[in-house]
């Protein structure tokens, strides 16, 4: 297997490099992004194939509400409501919405730490304490749902490939947690690289199993990196269906861009 070009280290030197830049591109989108995200931006942060991803805003948070409740009611779980009890207000948020011939058709929520714990510290408060370290950051995935008829994994690569570059490339978060059914959990260890952090607990904001699951953002780079874009029969991991690394560049400049003075 050909490693990539772009290195894991290069790629964090590359955007990290642009301290200030990114410091101002934080504090005008944080307040935003606190209080649910601006009207959706009038141009995608991701085109490929036949999937786009948007910055979900107020003008889609029905059809975003309305697809995240019909997909878990499906699966006979209680729909996750948008703010946990761990203080909302001090979590910054980020929805994305992946669109198929102008139709929503996924979702993901991307939650950051800013003080006050993430949601998934309702229930694994001392596995995720566990992973505190000077200058870590915390962030995690929520509220994904697919539909499963349209583009399902091509939206899910996308979905998961934008969240990533908020929290690793944007925010500069170092621990990504999910909360997942521990059915599911096989797919996100053995095609994504995650590990087992918390075991089976009973979740009560959506009344179903989950178990936590980690991953090293640092790691998930290389992973990306090495194997993002690549599909041939030996790259069995899900990174394949993700972006390339110059299509990661294109995705980061259109994000900054939209962050920008004027964007």
């Amino acid at each position: 297997m050909p490693m990539s070009a772009l290195s894991a280290p290069e790629a964090h030197v590359q955007y990290c490099g642009r301290a200030a830049d990114q410091a101002s591109l934080r504090s005008r989108f944080e307040p935003e992004v606190r209080d649910g995200n601006p009207a959706r931006t009038p141009s995608p942060l991701l085109q490929k194939d036949d999937v786009e991803v948007w910055l979900a805003g107020r003008n889609s948070s029905a059809h975003i509400d309305t697809l995240v409740s019909r997909m878990y009611r499906q699966r006979g779980y209680l729909s996750p409501q948008r703010h946990c009890s761990s203080a909302p207000t001090a979590m910054r948020r980020v929805t994305l919405e992946a669109r198929h011939e102008g139709r929503v058709v996924g979702t993901l929520s991307v939650n950051l730490d800013a003080g006050n714990g993430l949601c998934a510290q309702e229930l694994y408060a001392e596995e995720i304490a566990a992973f505190q370290r000077p200058g870590a950051c915390f962030c995690e995935f929520t509220r994904l749902a697919l539909d499963s008829d349209a583009c399902s994994k091509q939206s899910l690569a996308c979905l998961f490939h934008i969240g990533f570059v908020f929290a690793f490339r944007i925010y500069h978060a170092s621990d990504l947690f999910i909360e997942v059914n521990p059915r599911h959990a096989p797919f996100y260890r053995r095609k994504l690289g995650f590990r087992l952090a918390g075991g089976q607990r009973i979740c009560g904001r959506v009344n179903a199993p989950a178990v936590l699951l980690h991953k090293d953002l640092a790691i998930c780079a290389q992973d990306i990196a090495r194997f993002g874009g690549f599909r041939v029969p030996e790259n069995k991991t899900f990174y394949a269906f993700m972006l390339t690394p110059d299509e990661e560049r294109v995705s980061v400049r259109n994000i900054e861009r939209m962050l920008g003075p004027g964007g």
